[in-house]
Protein backbone atom coordinates (compact mmCIF):
# COMPACT_ATOMS: atom_id res chain seq x y z
CA UNK A 1 0.00 0.00 0.00
CA UNK A 2 2.85 2.38 0.72
CA UNK A 3 4.31 1.60 -2.69
CA UNK A 4 1.02 2.35 -4.41
CA UNK A 5 0.60 5.66 -2.62
CA UNK A 6 4.08 6.76 -3.57
CA UNK A 7 3.64 5.77 -7.20
CA UNK A 8 0.52 7.88 -7.45
CA UNK A 9 2.40 10.88 -6.13
CA UNK A 10 5.31 10.47 -8.53
CA UNK A 11 3.82 12.01 -11.72
CA UNK A 12 2.81 15.13 -9.82
CA UNK A 13 6.29 15.45 -8.33
CA UNK A 14 7.94 15.06 -11.74
CA UNK A 15 5.60 17.65 -13.27
CA UNK A 16 6.41 20.06 -10.46
CA UNK A 17 10.11 19.57 -11.09
CA UNK A 18 9.63 20.48 -14.78
CA UNK A 19 7.62 23.58 -13.90
CA UNK A 20 10.29 24.79 -11.51
CA UNK A 21 12.87 25.24 -14.28
CA UNK A 22 11.35 28.49 -15.57
CA UNK A 23 11.58 30.35 -12.23
CA UNK A 24 15.08 28.93 -11.79
CA UNK A 25 16.17 30.40 -15.12
CA UNK A 26 14.72 33.75 -14.10
CA UNK A 27 16.54 33.55 -10.76
CA UNK A 28 19.80 32.86 -12.59
CA UNK A 29 19.24 35.85 -14.90
CA UNK A 30 18.64 38.14 -11.93
CA UNK A 31 21.67 36.66 -10.20
CA UNK A 32 23.82 37.27 -13.27
CA UNK A 33 22.81 40.93 -13.19
CA UNK A 34 23.84 41.06 -9.54
CA UNK A 35 27.20 39.38 -10.15
CA UNK A 36 28.05 41.84 -12.94
CA UNK A 37 27.08 44.79 -10.73
CA UNK A 38 29.26 43.54 -7.88
CA UNK A 39 32.16 42.86 -10.28
CA UNK A 40 31.96 46.30 -11.83
CA UNK A 41 31.59 47.88 -8.39
CA UNK A 42 34.99 46.44 -7.48
CA UNK A 43 36.81 46.49 -10.85
CA UNK A 44 35.02 49.10 -12.94
CA UNK A 45 36.62 49.60 -16.37
CA UNK A 46 34.82 49.46 -19.69
CA UNK A 47 31.02 49.32 -19.98
CA UNK A 48 30.86 48.18 -23.61
CA UNK A 49 30.40 44.53 -22.72
CA UNK A 50 27.89 45.41 -20.01
CA UNK A 51 25.81 47.50 -22.37
CA UNK A 52 25.57 44.50 -24.71
CA UNK A 53 24.73 42.11 -21.84
CA UNK A 54 22.08 44.50 -20.52
CA UNK A 55 19.93 43.77 -23.58
CA UNK A 56 19.45 40.19 -22.38
CA UNK A 57 19.11 40.71 -18.63
CA UNK A 58 15.89 41.43 -16.69
CA UNK A 59 17.33 44.44 -14.87
CA UNK A 60 19.39 47.47 -15.84
CA UNK A 61 23.04 47.38 -14.86
CA UNK A 62 23.65 50.58 -12.96
CA UNK A 63 26.68 52.61 -14.03
CA UNK A 64 26.53 55.46 -11.51
CA UNK A 65 29.27 54.63 -9.02
CA UNK A 66 31.17 51.75 -7.53
CA UNK A 67 29.41 51.79 -4.17
CA UNK A 68 26.00 51.86 -5.81
CA UNK A 69 27.05 49.14 -8.24
CA UNK A 70 28.23 46.94 -5.41
CA UNK A 71 25.17 47.50 -3.19
CA UNK A 72 22.81 47.14 -6.13
CA UNK A 73 24.51 43.86 -7.02
CA UNK A 74 23.99 42.55 -3.50
CA UNK A 75 20.33 43.55 -3.74
CA UNK A 76 19.93 41.57 -6.97
CA UNK A 77 21.78 38.57 -5.55
CA UNK A 78 19.50 38.48 -2.52
CA UNK A 79 16.50 38.75 -4.82
CA UNK A 80 17.87 35.98 -7.03
CA UNK A 81 18.40 33.70 -4.04
CA UNK A 82 14.84 34.36 -2.91
CA UNK A 83 13.49 33.44 -6.34
CA UNK A 84 15.56 30.27 -6.39
CA UNK A 85 14.11 29.32 -3.00
CA UNK A 86 10.58 30.07 -4.32
CA UNK A 87 9.98 32.90 -1.87
CA UNK A 88 6.61 34.60 -2.21
CA UNK A 89 8.12 37.94 -1.15
CA UNK A 90 10.87 37.64 -3.78
CA UNK A 91 8.24 36.95 -6.44
CA UNK A 92 6.23 40.03 -5.53
CA UNK A 93 9.27 42.33 -5.47
CA UNK A 94 10.74 40.97 -8.71
CA UNK A 95 7.44 41.05 -10.56
CA UNK A 96 6.84 44.62 -9.45
CA UNK A 97 10.30 45.74 -10.57
CA UNK A 98 10.02 43.95 -13.92
CA UNK A 99 6.56 45.37 -14.59
CA UNK A 100 7.51 48.95 -13.68
CA UNK A 101 11.01 49.04 -15.11
CA UNK A 102 10.01 50.01 -18.71
CA UNK A 103 7.98 52.95 -17.37
CA UNK A 104 10.77 54.11 -15.09
CA UNK A 105 13.16 54.41 -18.02
CA UNK A 106 10.91 56.34 -20.41
CA UNK A 107 12.64 59.54 -19.38
CA UNK A 108 16.02 58.13 -20.46
CA UNK A 109 14.90 57.06 -23.91
CA UNK A 110 12.69 54.05 -24.52
CA UNK A 111 14.70 50.89 -25.26
CA UNK A 112 12.10 48.61 -26.75
CA UNK A 113 14.39 45.54 -26.82
CA UNK A 114 14.96 45.86 -23.09
CA UNK A 115 11.31 46.65 -22.38
CA UNK A 116 10.07 43.60 -24.29
CA UNK A 117 12.56 41.35 -22.45
CA UNK A 118 11.46 42.71 -19.08
CA UNK A 119 7.76 42.39 -19.83
CA UNK A 120 8.28 38.88 -21.17
CA UNK A 121 10.05 37.85 -17.98
CA UNK A 122 7.34 39.54 -15.90
CA UNK A 123 4.68 37.59 -17.81
CA UNK A 124 6.59 34.32 -17.34
CA UNK A 125 6.98 35.04 -13.64
CA UNK A 126 3.25 35.77 -13.32
CA UNK A 127 2.38 32.59 -15.22
CA UNK A 128 4.44 30.46 -12.80
CA UNK A 129 3.34 32.38 -9.70
CA UNK A 130 1.96 29.23 -8.08
CA UNK A 131 5.54 27.96 -7.76
CA UNK A 132 6.40 30.69 -5.27
CA UNK A 133 4.84 29.43 -2.04
CA UNK A 134 7.66 29.76 0.48
CA UNK A 135 6.77 32.05 3.36
CA UNK A 136 8.99 34.47 5.22
CA UNK A 137 9.45 34.85 8.95
CA UNK A 138 6.62 37.04 10.25
CA UNK A 139 8.62 38.87 12.91
CA UNK A 140 11.44 39.55 10.43
CA UNK A 141 8.93 40.93 7.93
CA UNK A 142 7.54 43.25 10.60
CA UNK A 143 11.06 44.50 11.32
CA UNK A 144 11.62 44.98 7.60
CA UNK A 145 8.50 47.14 7.37
CA UNK A 146 9.62 49.20 10.38
CA UNK A 147 13.13 49.64 8.97
CA UNK A 148 11.81 50.57 5.53
CA UNK A 149 9.36 53.13 6.92
CA UNK A 150 11.98 54.63 9.25
CA UNK A 151 14.57 54.73 6.46
CA UNK A 152 12.17 56.39 4.06
CA UNK A 153 11.12 59.03 6.61
CA UNK A 154 14.64 59.81 7.85
CA UNK A 155 16.26 59.98 4.41
CA UNK A 156 13.44 62.12 3.03
CA UNK A 157 13.76 64.57 5.90
CA UNK A 158 17.57 64.49 5.64
CA UNK A 159 17.38 65.20 1.91
CA UNK A 160 15.02 68.15 2.22
CA UNK A 161 17.05 69.66 5.08
CA UNK A 162 20.26 69.18 3.09
CA UNK A 163 18.76 70.83 -0.01
CA UNK A 164 17.77 73.81 2.11
CA UNK A 165 21.17 73.97 3.85
CA UNK A 166 23.20 73.78 0.63
CA UNK A 167 20.76 75.74 -1.53
CA UNK A 168 23.62 77.81 -2.96
CA UNK A 169 25.30 74.63 -4.32
CA UNK A 170 22.19 73.23 -6.02
CA UNK A 171 20.82 74.25 -9.38
CA UNK A 172 17.22 73.88 -10.48
CA UNK A 173 13.89 75.24 -9.43
CA UNK A 174 13.43 74.49 -5.75
CA UNK A 175 10.04 74.12 -4.10
CA UNK A 176 8.84 71.89 -1.30
CA UNK A 177 7.43 69.35 -3.73
CA UNK A 178 10.50 69.35 -5.97
CA UNK A 179 12.75 68.79 -2.94
CA UNK A 180 10.51 65.91 -1.92
CA UNK A 181 10.56 64.46 -5.43
CA UNK A 182 14.35 64.73 -5.60
CA UNK A 183 14.77 62.91 -2.26
CA UNK A 184 12.49 60.05 -3.33
CA UNK A 185 14.25 59.73 -6.69
CA UNK A 186 17.63 59.46 -4.98
CA UNK A 187 16.29 56.81 -2.58
CA UNK A 188 14.43 54.64 -5.08
CA UNK A 189 16.00 55.42 -8.49
CA UNK A 190 19.54 56.22 -7.31
CA UNK A 191 19.65 59.26 -9.64
CA UNK A 192 17.71 62.45 -10.30
CA UNK A 193 17.36 65.22 -12.90
CA UNK A 194 15.05 67.29 -10.72
CA UNK A 195 17.93 69.05 -8.94
CA UNK A 196 21.65 69.09 -9.73
CA UNK A 197 24.48 69.37 -7.15
CA UNK A 198 27.20 71.85 -8.11
CA UNK A 199 29.30 71.89 -4.92
CA UNK A 200 31.19 69.29 -2.91
CA UNK A 201 28.87 69.41 0.10
CA UNK A 202 25.77 69.04 -2.06
CA UNK A 203 27.34 66.14 -3.98
CA UNK A 204 28.13 64.39 -0.70
CA UNK A 205 24.53 64.88 0.47
CA UNK A 206 23.11 63.52 -2.81
CA UNK A 207 25.45 60.52 -2.75
CA UNK A 208 24.75 59.82 0.92
CA UNK A 209 21.00 59.67 0.34
CA UNK A 210 21.46 57.17 -2.51
CA UNK A 211 24.01 54.97 -0.79
CA UNK A 212 22.27 54.85 2.60
CA UNK A 213 19.02 54.09 0.78
CA UNK A 214 20.65 51.10 -0.93
CA UNK A 215 22.14 49.82 2.34
CA UNK A 216 18.84 50.07 4.21
CA UNK A 217 17.07 48.53 1.23
CA UNK A 218 19.38 45.51 1.27
CA UNK A 219 18.89 45.10 5.02
CA UNK A 220 15.11 45.24 4.64
CA UNK A 221 15.23 42.79 1.72
CA UNK A 222 17.31 40.34 3.76
CA UNK A 223 14.69 40.45 6.51
CA UNK A 224 11.84 40.10 4.02
CA UNK A 225 13.38 36.92 2.61
CA UNK A 226 14.35 35.17 5.85
CA UNK A 227 13.01 31.62 6.30
CA UNK A 228 10.45 31.00 9.01
CA UNK A 229 12.51 30.97 12.20
CA UNK A 230 12.24 28.41 15.02
CA UNK A 231 10.08 30.42 17.39
CA UNK A 232 8.85 28.45 20.35
CA UNK A 233 5.33 27.18 19.79
CA UNK A 234 2.79 27.85 22.51
CA UNK A 235 0.89 24.79 21.30
CA UNK A 236 3.64 22.32 22.17
CA UNK A 237 1.63 20.68 24.97
CA UNK A 238 -1.46 20.13 22.80
CA UNK A 239 0.68 18.88 19.93
CA UNK A 240 2.41 16.41 22.24
CA UNK A 241 -0.93 15.06 23.42
CA UNK A 242 -2.05 14.56 19.83
CA UNK A 243 1.28 13.00 18.88
CA UNK A 244 1.14 10.67 21.89
CA UNK A 245 -2.27 9.36 20.77
CA UNK A 246 -0.95 8.58 17.28
CA UNK A 247 2.13 6.89 18.74
CA UNK A 248 -0.02 4.84 21.12
CA UNK A 249 -2.08 3.57 18.18
CA UNK A 250 0.52 3.19 15.42
CA UNK A 251 3.99 3.53 16.95
CA UNK A 252 6.42 0.64 16.50
CA UNK A 253 9.79 2.39 16.42
CA UNK A 254 12.20 2.68 19.39
CA UNK A 255 12.56 6.37 18.52
CA UNK A 256 8.89 7.12 19.21
CA UNK A 257 9.26 8.22 22.84
CA UNK A 258 11.87 10.84 21.86
CA UNK A 259 9.24 12.47 19.64
CA UNK A 260 7.47 13.72 22.79
CA UNK A 261 10.43 15.61 24.25
CA UNK A 262 10.47 19.40 24.33
CA UNK A 263 13.10 19.76 21.59
CA UNK A 264 10.70 18.36 18.99
CA UNK A 265 8.04 19.94 16.82
CA UNK A 266 5.21 17.98 15.28
CA UNK A 267 3.71 17.98 11.82
CA UNK A 268 0.31 16.36 11.31
CA UNK A 269 -1.09 15.28 7.97
CA UNK A 270 -4.23 16.84 6.58
CA UNK A 271 -6.43 13.98 7.78
CA UNK A 272 -4.72 13.99 11.20
CA UNK A 273 -3.90 10.30 11.15
CA UNK A 274 -0.11 10.56 10.76
CA UNK A 275 2.60 12.57 12.45
CA UNK A 276 6.22 13.51 11.79
CA UNK A 277 8.40 14.81 14.61
CA UNK A 278 11.32 17.07 13.77
CA UNK A 279 13.76 19.63 15.13
CA UNK A 280 14.67 22.84 13.33
CA UNK A 281 18.13 24.32 13.01
CA UNK A 282 18.29 27.46 10.90
CA UNK A 283 16.43 26.45 7.71
CA UNK A 284 16.91 22.67 7.98
CA UNK A 285 14.13 20.51 9.43
CA UNK A 286 15.59 17.23 10.72
CA UNK A 287 12.98 14.53 11.24
CA UNK A 288 13.25 11.84 13.88
CA UNK A 289 12.77 8.73 11.81
CA UNK A 290 9.77 8.06 9.57
CA UNK A 291 6.14 9.17 9.74
CA UNK A 292 4.13 7.59 12.54
CA UNK A 293 0.69 6.50 11.42
CA UNK A 294 -0.99 3.98 9.13
CA UNK A 295 1.78 2.44 6.97
CA UNK A 296 -0.26 2.83 3.79
CA UNK A 297 -0.34 6.62 4.32
CA UNK A 298 3.42 7.07 4.81
CA UNK A 299 3.96 8.25 1.22
CA UNK A 300 1.28 10.90 1.62
CA UNK A 301 2.72 12.03 4.97
CA UNK A 302 6.20 12.39 3.45
CA UNK A 303 4.89 14.40 0.49
CA UNK A 304 2.80 16.68 2.72
CA UNK A 305 5.74 17.32 5.03
CA UNK A 306 7.97 18.22 2.09
CA UNK A 307 5.34 20.67 0.84
CA UNK A 308 5.02 22.11 4.35
CA UNK A 309 8.78 22.64 4.55
CA UNK A 310 8.78 24.31 1.13
CA UNK A 311 6.15 26.75 2.32
CA UNK A 312 8.30 27.58 5.37
CA UNK A 313 11.44 27.92 3.21
CA UNK A 314 13.01 24.95 5.01
CA UNK A 315 14.98 22.00 3.71
CA UNK A 316 13.64 18.64 4.99
CA UNK A 317 16.06 15.90 6.01
CA UNK A 318 14.77 12.48 7.07
CA UNK A 319 17.17 11.13 9.69
CA UNK A 320 17.29 7.46 10.75
CA UNK A 321 14.69 6.37 8.21
CA UNK A 322 13.95 2.66 8.05
CA UNK A 323 14.32 0.40 5.03
CA UNK A 324 10.55 -0.17 4.89
CA UNK A 325 9.98 3.37 3.60
CA UNK A 326 13.00 3.93 1.37
CA UNK A 327 10.97 3.55 -1.83
CA UNK A 328 8.66 6.36 -0.62
CA UNK A 329 11.64 8.72 -0.24
CA UNK A 330 13.03 7.72 -3.62
CA UNK A 331 9.66 8.40 -5.25
CA UNK A 332 9.83 12.06 -4.20
CA UNK A 333 13.35 12.35 -5.62
CA UNK A 334 15.38 12.14 -2.40
CA UNK A 335 18.86 10.63 -2.25
CA UNK A 336 19.52 7.92 0.34
CA UNK A 337 22.45 6.30 2.04
CA UNK A 338 22.87 4.18 5.15
CA UNK A 339 23.93 6.10 8.23
CA UNK A 340 23.44 3.62 11.10
CA UNK A 341 22.15 0.21 12.20
CA UNK A 342 19.45 -0.52 14.75
CA UNK A 343 20.13 -3.55 16.94
CA UNK A 344 17.11 -5.69 17.92
CA UNK A 345 16.94 -8.79 20.11
CA UNK A 346 13.97 -11.16 20.01
CA UNK A 347 13.56 -12.10 23.67
CA UNK A 348 11.37 -15.07 22.81
CA UNK A 349 14.46 -16.64 21.23
CA UNK A 350 17.01 -15.33 23.75
CA UNK A 351 19.38 -17.91 25.17
CA UNK A 352 22.81 -17.76 26.71
CA UNK A 353 23.65 -21.31 25.69
CA UNK A 354 26.43 -22.02 23.25
CA UNK A 355 30.02 -21.02 22.79
CA UNK A 356 29.37 -17.58 21.31
CA UNK A 357 27.52 -16.51 24.49
CA UNK A 358 30.30 -17.62 26.84
CA UNK A 359 31.32 -14.04 27.60
CA UNK A 360 27.75 -13.01 28.43
CA UNK A 361 27.26 -16.06 30.68
CA UNK A 362 30.42 -15.15 32.56
CA UNK A 363 29.21 -11.57 32.98
CA UNK A 364 25.82 -12.75 34.24
CA UNK A 365 27.34 -15.18 36.72
CA UNK A 366 28.95 -12.22 38.49
CA UNK A 367 25.58 -11.35 40.00
CA UNK A 368 25.43 -14.48 42.12
CA UNK A 369 29.20 -14.92 42.55
CA UNK A 370 29.84 -11.39 43.85
CA UNK A 371 26.50 -10.84 45.55
CA UNK A 372 25.41 -8.10 43.16
CA UNK A 373 21.74 -7.22 42.60
CA UNK A 374 19.50 -5.38 40.14
CA UNK A 375 16.99 -2.79 41.36
CA UNK A 376 14.16 -1.72 39.05
CA UNK A 377 12.53 1.70 39.44
CA UNK A 378 10.00 3.71 37.47
CA UNK A 379 11.26 7.00 36.12
CA UNK A 380 8.09 8.83 37.11
CA UNK A 381 8.48 7.69 40.75
CA UNK A 382 12.24 8.00 41.12
CA UNK A 383 13.24 9.11 44.66
CA UNK A 384 15.26 12.37 44.75
CA UNK A 385 18.16 10.69 46.59
CA UNK A 386 18.39 8.01 43.91
CA UNK A 387 18.29 10.63 41.15
CA UNK A 388 21.20 12.48 42.79
CA UNK A 389 23.13 9.20 42.97
CA UNK A 390 22.53 8.51 39.28
CA UNK A 391 23.60 12.05 38.39
CA UNK A 392 26.90 11.52 40.21
CA UNK A 393 27.55 8.32 38.25
CA UNK A 394 26.57 10.03 34.98
CA UNK A 395 28.75 13.08 35.63
CA UNK A 396 31.74 10.88 36.48
CA UNK A 397 31.19 8.81 33.35
CA UNK A 398 31.01 11.93 31.15
CA UNK A 399 34.08 13.47 32.78
CA UNK A 400 36.14 10.30 32.33
CA UNK A 401 35.28 10.22 28.63
CA UNK A 402 35.67 13.96 28.17
CA UNK A 403 32.13 14.03 26.75
CA UNK A 404 28.98 16.14 27.01
CA UNK A 405 25.31 15.18 26.95
CA UNK A 406 23.72 14.71 23.54
CA UNK A 407 20.01 14.98 22.76
CA UNK A 408 17.48 14.52 19.93
CA UNK A 409 17.48 10.69 19.79
CA UNK A 410 19.25 10.26 23.14
CA UNK A 411 17.75 10.75 26.56
CA UNK A 412 19.02 12.30 29.78
CA UNK A 413 18.37 12.28 33.51
CA UNK A 414 16.02 15.24 33.19
CA UNK A 415 12.52 14.40 34.52
CA UNK A 416 10.68 14.71 31.14
CA UNK A 417 13.06 12.19 29.58
CA UNK A 418 12.98 9.83 32.56
CA UNK A 419 9.23 9.82 33.17
CA UNK A 420 8.28 6.95 30.80
CA UNK A 421 11.48 4.97 31.45
CA UNK A 422 12.26 1.81 33.37
CA UNK A 423 15.50 2.30 35.32
CA UNK A 424 17.70 -0.66 36.18
CA UNK A 425 20.43 -0.01 38.79
CA UNK A 426 23.25 -2.47 39.48
CA UNK A 427 24.32 -2.59 43.16
CA UNK A 428 27.31 -4.33 44.65
CA UNK A 429 27.11 -6.49 47.79
CA UNK A 430 27.32 -3.40 50.02
CA UNK A 431 24.42 -1.69 48.24
CA UNK A 432 26.53 0.82 46.36
CA UNK A 433 25.29 1.71 42.87
CA UNK A 434 27.84 0.68 40.22
CA UNK A 435 25.91 1.36 37.02
CA UNK A 436 22.45 2.04 35.65
CA UNK A 437 20.51 1.73 32.40
CA UNK A 438 17.29 3.38 31.26
CA UNK A 439 14.81 1.62 28.99
CA UNK A 440 11.99 3.27 27.05
CA UNK A 441 8.79 1.53 25.90
CA UNK A 442 7.73 1.23 22.26
CA UNK A 443 5.26 -0.76 20.16
CA UNK A 444 2.37 -0.24 22.60
CA UNK A 445 4.72 -1.00 25.53
CA UNK A 446 5.31 -4.56 24.29
CA UNK A 447 8.98 -3.77 23.63
CA UNK A 448 11.79 -1.83 25.27
CA UNK A 449 14.63 0.29 23.89
CA UNK A 450 17.95 0.89 25.66
CA UNK A 451 18.62 4.59 26.10
CA UNK A 452 21.22 5.62 28.68
CA UNK A 453 23.81 3.26 30.15
CA UNK A 454 26.33 4.75 32.57
CA UNK A 455 28.80 3.27 35.03
CA UNK A 456 31.41 4.46 37.49
CA UNK A 457 34.73 4.94 35.68
CA UNK A 458 36.46 2.48 38.06
CA UNK A 459 34.00 -0.30 37.11
CA UNK A 460 34.38 -0.62 33.36
CA UNK A 461 33.21 -4.23 33.01
CA UNK A 462 29.90 -4.04 34.83
CA UNK A 463 27.68 -2.89 31.94
CA UNK A 464 27.64 -6.37 30.34
CA UNK A 465 26.37 -7.81 33.61
CA UNK A 466 23.68 -5.15 33.90
CA UNK A 467 22.40 -5.48 30.31
CA UNK A 468 22.27 -9.29 30.38
CA UNK A 469 20.33 -9.19 33.64
CA UNK A 470 17.89 -6.68 32.13
CA UNK A 471 17.32 -8.84 29.06
CA UNK A 472 16.57 -11.93 31.15
CA UNK A 473 14.26 -9.98 33.48
CA UNK A 474 12.35 -8.54 30.53
CA UNK A 475 11.98 -11.99 29.02
CA UNK A 476 10.44 -13.22 32.26
CA UNK A 477 8.05 -10.23 32.30
CA UNK A 478 6.73 -11.04 28.81
CA UNK A 479 8.50 -8.29 26.84
CA UNK A 480 8.89 -9.65 23.32
CA UNK A 481 11.70 -7.51 21.91
CA UNK A 482 14.34 -5.03 22.95
CA UNK A 483 16.38 -2.59 20.92
CA UNK A 484 19.91 -1.82 22.02
CA UNK A 485 19.69 1.43 20.04
CA UNK A 486 21.47 2.66 16.95
CA UNK A 487 25.12 2.17 16.06
CA UNK A 488 26.17 5.03 13.75
CA UNK A 489 27.98 4.01 10.56
CA UNK A 490 27.84 0.32 11.48
CA UNK A 491 27.83 -2.44 8.85
CA UNK A 492 28.06 0.07 6.03
CA UNK A 493 28.17 -1.39 2.55
CA UNK A 494 30.62 0.58 0.43
CA UNK A 495 28.41 -0.11 -2.58
CA UNK A 496 25.67 1.94 -0.93
CA UNK A 497 28.01 4.94 -0.66
CA UNK A 498 28.63 5.51 -4.33
CA UNK A 499 29.05 9.29 -4.31
CA UNK A 500 31.92 11.50 -3.23
CA UNK A 501 29.78 13.45 -0.77
CA UNK A 502 28.63 10.26 0.96
CA UNK A 503 32.21 9.03 1.22
CA UNK A 504 33.16 12.43 2.64
CA UNK A 505 30.50 12.05 5.34
CA UNK A 506 31.86 8.62 6.21
CA UNK A 507 35.37 10.08 6.48
CA UNK A 508 34.04 12.85 8.73
CA UNK A 509 32.39 10.31 11.04
CA UNK A 510 35.56 8.26 11.17
CA UNK A 511 37.51 11.35 12.24
CA UNK A 512 34.94 12.01 14.98
CA UNK A 513 35.22 8.45 16.30
CA UNK A 514 37.79 9.64 18.83
CA UNK A 515 35.11 11.90 20.36
CA UNK A 516 32.04 9.68 20.22
CA UNK A 517 33.42 6.12 19.98
CA UNK A 518 31.27 4.76 17.14
CA UNK A 519 33.35 1.64 16.66
CA UNK A 520 33.42 0.69 20.34
CA UNK A 521 29.66 1.26 20.57
CA UNK A 522 29.05 -1.11 17.67
CA UNK A 523 31.40 -3.71 19.12
CA UNK A 524 29.65 -3.52 22.50
CA UNK A 525 26.19 -4.06 21.02
CA UNK A 526 27.40 -6.78 18.70
CA UNK A 527 28.41 -8.89 21.72
CA UNK A 528 24.71 -9.53 22.31
CA UNK A 529 24.31 -10.91 18.77
CA UNK A 530 21.33 -8.76 17.79
CA UNK A 531 19.57 -8.62 14.46
CA UNK A 532 20.81 -5.53 12.63
CA UNK A 533 18.43 -3.32 10.66
CA UNK A 534 19.65 -0.42 8.54
CA UNK A 535 18.90 3.22 9.27
CA UNK A 536 19.19 5.75 6.47
CA UNK A 537 19.50 9.43 5.70
CA UNK A 538 17.15 10.79 3.03
CA UNK A 539 18.00 14.22 1.67
CA UNK A 540 17.08 16.34 -1.31
CA UNK A 541 20.38 16.36 -3.21
CA UNK A 542 24.11 17.02 -3.16
CA UNK A 543 23.89 20.79 -2.39
CA UNK A 544 21.84 20.03 0.72
CA UNK A 545 24.03 17.30 2.24
CA UNK A 546 26.54 19.44 4.14
CA UNK A 547 23.83 21.72 5.64
CA UNK A 548 21.94 18.55 6.56
CA UNK A 549 24.94 17.06 8.36
CA UNK A 550 25.57 20.36 10.16
CA UNK A 551 21.93 20.46 11.26
CA UNK A 552 22.03 16.83 12.46
CA UNK A 553 25.13 17.57 14.52
CA UNK A 554 23.59 20.74 15.95
CA UNK A 555 20.25 19.23 17.04
CA UNK A 556 22.22 16.55 18.90
CA UNK A 557 24.38 19.17 20.62
CA UNK A 558 22.29 21.87 22.32
CA UNK A 559 25.44 23.26 23.95
CA UNK A 560 26.99 23.82 20.54
CA UNK A 561 29.53 22.07 18.34
CA UNK A 562 32.41 24.15 19.69
CA UNK A 563 31.80 22.97 23.24
CA UNK A 564 31.52 19.40 21.96
CA UNK A 565 34.92 19.63 20.25
CA UNK A 566 36.48 21.14 23.35
CA UNK A 567 35.08 18.41 25.59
Amino acid sequence: MVEATSQQALPHASSAARRSRVPTILALAVGLSGVINVWEGIWSKQFTFLEWMEEFLPFDISQHGRMLLFCGGLFLLLLSRGLYRRKRAAFLLTFGLLALSPLLHLSNGFNWHHAIAQLFLAAALFHWRAEFRALSDESSVRWAVVITAAMLALLTVFGMVSFHTYAGQISGERTFWRDLQCSLELIFLQSTDTLTPEGSHAEIAFRSISEVGVIFGITALFLFLRPVLPHRSTRHGRQCDKAAKIIAEHGNDPLDEFALLSDKRHFFTTNGSSMISYALWRDVAVTLGDPVGPPQQAGTAIAEFINFCSEQDWHPVFYLARRDYLHAYRKVGFRIFKIAEDSRINLCELTLAGRKFQGLRTAHNKLEKLGWSIQWLEGKNLPPDTLRELNIISSSWLAARGAIEMTFDLGSLAPPSLEPADIAILHDASGKALAFATWLPYAQAQCRSLDMMRHEPANRNVIDTLIVACLLDYRERGITEVSLGNAPLANLDQREMDSLEEKAVRLLYERFDQYYGYRSLFEFKNKFHPQWSGRYLAYRGVPYLLPAMAAIARVHLPAGLTKFLRS
